[in-house]
């Protein structure tokens, strides 16, 4: 349920191979994982142009399944593989 403290020696080599990097949270972006990796990347200045975060967003979300929260908010499989796709681009 938490990953502190991170890997920064870890992350510095994500960040330097320049491979494109998807943190997918299960969890609201505002102070998530993504957040936790792309802080120190901007302090550090680390590339972080092929980072991107997918996550829910910071607000009520309207009533439905799991499913379609998941869709709504892109967390669903064709959502997640078409920001693979295009980070791989």
């Amino acid at each position: 349920r938490f990953l502190k403290p991170l890997d920064e020696t870890a992350l510095a080599e994500i960040f330097a191979s320049g491979l494109p990097t998807l943190v997918v949270e299960d969890a609201v972006l505002a102070e998530g994982l993504g957040s936790a990796i792309f802080e120190p990347a901007q302090a550090r200045g680390w590339d972080s142009s092929r980072l991107r975060i997918l996550g829910y967003p910071d607000r009520f979300l309207p009533q439905g399944t799991p499913a379609e929260l998941r869709r709504r908010s892109g967390l669903d499989d064709s959502s997640i593989l078409r920001v693979l796709q295009e980070l791989m681009n």
